[in-house]
């Protein structure tokens, strides 16, 4: 499918398939353009409302995803980073950084601690 929206070239064929969800009425379809730009293509399955495209920022993608996510939905892709998980609301949060194994052992030494 191929559509002018906004002065914008977006074409199904070229564009990264993102995620999909199935409704009733049809297909919608989260796709990233070559550029980088998002949009939702919506496949007819009725022939009642036709197929359209709208163009997303990367705000509206990344809403897009978690509105739908408790849909029927495939996801080929995570642009967006991990899917993070739930905790408690009591819970700390926690912050994990990978980093050089000789900067930890000159880190663990300065707390007098021991490495692995």
């Amino acid at each position: 499918m191929r559509r002018i929206c906004n002065g914008r070239f977006y074409e199904t064929d070229t564009a990264t398939k993102i995620a999909n969800v199935w409704f009733d009425a049809g297909d919608t379809t989260l796709y990233r353009t070559r550029g980088g730009a998002y949009f939702v293509a919506f496949v007819d399955h009725h022939g009642g409302g036709g197929n359209r495209m709208t163009p997303l920022t990367h705000d509206q993608a990344m809403d897009w995803m978690m509105n739908n996510s408790a849909h029927s939905m495939e996801v080929f892709e995570q642009p967006f980073g991990p899917i993070l998980e739930a905790v408690a609301a009591d819970d700390e949060p926690s912050v994990y950084v990978r980093i050089p194994r000789d900067l930890a052992d000159v880190l663990t030494a300065s707390v007098g601690g021991c490495a692995d």
